[in-house]
Formats: structure tokens, C-alpha cells, sequence
């Protein structure tokens, strides 16, 4: 049992070296952080991670609870090293890590508490169906350079952010590029959000809004930033929504991304809507505006000007276009407050 004098262990299930393995209807106990102390040493936390996981694939934990807090103040309940295809699905646990790398790892149908997501790897991390009671969604290792190389997915699930927070965001990491990590270290190739809806409505005064990708640290260009992170390629948004009414921001660090243009919208500002999906034809881009507005909007390509609009029903929420070059939008009416 853990006490002031225990020792951390590896874990009260261990899969290792094992493929094909299933783990359902588990209930697991969050335990006590320990902090170290070692002379001449800064002070580090440990602890039991009640599910350990080494060199195993296809790995699914169905549902499985914590008879403890997910949001208390224990060590995370899930550790793991190179491992393939985890999954989380109807489960209700304070962490998902991947510390030396997974390939692959999906969360469904379930809510990660206080300790949240962790990883670095490759593949695709799915994440669809899920509560979120934090303020970041997903943490790139920094021990590994906060690398994923692949695409990270969040669809059809609802983040709540807690009262006072200032910038809530979606992929947090750090890697200044000052060190080389024997690899290419680079941030997800696509990110891609649908269906997600936002209770921010308690956030302090100064928040602006949600922040995509989080200051990285990378100062690139300058002297001694020998290992740049290679950025986002990608990102795609498709009906992701405030309840405050608030946008996003791509990134908190200006020399992450650069902006290089925008485009007026007329009659429209910041609190008063928003632009969300677009759909091109020939030299025409396509675009709704959903928050509190009613409108498709027509812009030029070539000269980056809106040049027609047609009003619609309250909040269009999205954008298709058929076989036959046909546009099509559905409307959600608007809601309460």
C-alpha cells in the first residue's frame, strides 16, 4: 500500500512483449506521487503507474474505471513504451502516456482525467467521443522532443475549461531546437478537429480565445536553433464551437506561423461571427458563416476578394458540394444564449 515510506512499482497489470491482448471491466486505483530528494539534486516526482505497457500491440482497454479520483491529486494511471494500436474505449482514467513512442493510439467513448494525454510517436492519434475537463487537450512528450509524426484527429467530443483559465489549447509541446534528438523532430503533419464543442463561458476577462498550437519555443532562424521542429502542415476545423461565441488562435508563438494576408469579411467582426468550412469551385472559395450569422459568402482566388453573398437560415453550419457541383449548407437554427 502506498504510504511515506514506499517505493514505486511497476504496475499492478504488466503487458509486455505480447500482442492481441484485451483488458475489460477493470476497475484500477490512481497512487500516491512521491517527491525525491537527492543532495545537490533538484527535487523530481514519481509514482506507480497501475498499468505499465512495454513492446506490446494491439492493446484494448474496454471499459475500465479508477475506483479514485481521475481528477485527484495521484500519480498518472497508465504508462507505456513502444507499443502499437492502443486503445482507450468506455473508459474513465486519469492518463493516456506514451513514453517512448507509440505507433498508433486511439481514445474513444471515454474522458482522461487531471493527467491527461501524453504522447510522442507516429501514425494517427483518434480521438473521438470524448469529455475533456482540462485545459490542454494533448501534450507532446518534451522528453522526446514533442514528435508525432503523423495526424491527430478530435472529433464529436466536448471540452469544458476550467473557470479563470486564459488559453485553453489543443496541442501543447516544447522543443527550442537547440538539441539534437538523433531524428527529425516534427509536430503533427495534419490536425484535424470536427465536431467540438467548447464550454468556455466561465474563462477569465483576458480570455480571447482558444489556442490551436502552443508556443513551442523554436525561435527559427535564430543563432544557435540548429534543430528546428518542422511545424503543422495541416490543419482542418469543421464545426468547432465556443459557447462564448469566441474564435481560435493558430498559435501563440508569432514566429511559428506566419500570417500573410486575410481576408475582410463585410459587415462582420470577431465577436460578431465567424468564417468555419470552405469549399472551392474553379477560381471561387465558398464559405459559411456560422456564428450568429446567415450567410455563404463568394471570394475570388485571384484577387482574395468577396464578391458575392447569399443569405440563408440562422447558423449554417457546414459546407458540401455534390457530384453534380451542386452546394449544399445545413442550418442548427441557433440556440439559446
Amino acid at each position: 500500500p502506498d504510504s511515506d515510506q514506499s517505493f514505486p512499482y511497476a504496475g499492478f497489470i504488466s503487458i509486455s512483449g505480447c500482442a492481441n491482448v484485451l483488458v475489460k471491466d477493470c476497475v484500477f486505483t490512481g497512487h500516491k506521487v512521491y517527491h525525491c530528494i537527492k543532495p545537490n539534486s533538484p527535487s523530481t516526482t514519481t509514482g506507480t503507474y497501475d498499468i505499465s505497457l512495454y513492446a506490446a500491440i494491439n492493446v484494448t482497454f474496454l471499459n475500465c474505471r479508477q475506483s479514485n479520483d481521475i481528477y485527484g491529486d495521484t500519480w498518472g494511471i497508465m504508462g507505456s513504451n513502444r507499443c502499437k494500436n492502443l486503445v482507450y474505449d468506455n473508459c474513465r482514467l486519469s492518463r493516456f502516456d506514451a513514453h517512448q513512442g507509440v505507433c498508433n493510439a486511439t481514445i474513444r467513448n471515454s474522458e482522461v482525467g487531471k493527467s491527461g494525454i501524453h504522447v510522442t510517436g507516429f501514425g494517427t492519434l483518434l480521438v473521438e467521443n470524448c469529455v475533456f475537463r482540462r485545459n490542454r487537450l494533448v501534450n507532446l512528450r518534451i522528453d522526446y522532443g514533442s514528435f508525432w509524426d503523423g495526424d491527430i484527429i478530435i472529433r464529436n467530443s466536448v471540452w469544458h475549461i476550467a473557470p479563470k483559465e486564459s488559453r485553453p489549447t489543443v496541442l501543447t509541446g516544447k522543443n527550442q531546437g537547440k538539441h539534437d534528438f538523433g531524428y527529425q523532430c516534427r509536430m503533427p503533419r495534419t490536425i484535424k478537429i470536427e465536431n467540438l464543442l467548447v464550454k468556455d463561458k466561465k474563462c477569465r476577462s483576458s480570455y480571447k480565445g482558444v489556442v490551436l498550437l502552443d508556443d513551442f519555443g523554436c525561435k527559427y532562424g535564430a543563432p544557435g536553433v540548429d534543430y528546428p521542429i518542422e511545424p503543422t502542415e495541416k490543419i482542418i476545423i469543421s464545426n468547432m464551437k465556443t459557447e462564448s461565441g469566441k474564435g481560435f488562435y493558430l498559435s501563440v508563438n508569432p514566429k511559428l506561423y506566419k500570417i500573410t494576408g486575410y481576408i475582410e469579411v463585410p459587415n462582420m467582426t470577431m465577436e460578431s461571427g465567424s468564417t468555419e468550412q470552405m469549399v472551392q469551385y474553379g477560381k471561387y472559395i465558398y464559405v459559411n458563416c456560422w456564428s450568429y450569422q446567415n450567410r455563404i459568402l463568394k471570394i475570388v482566388t485571384e484577387s482574395d476578394q468577396v464578391v458575392d453573398e447569399l443569405v440563408v437560415g440562422i447558423q449554417p453550419t457546414s459546407l458540401v458540394m455534390d457530384c453534380n457541383n451542386k452546394l449544399w449548407t445545413v442550418t442548427d437554427g441557433g440556440y439559446e444564449g
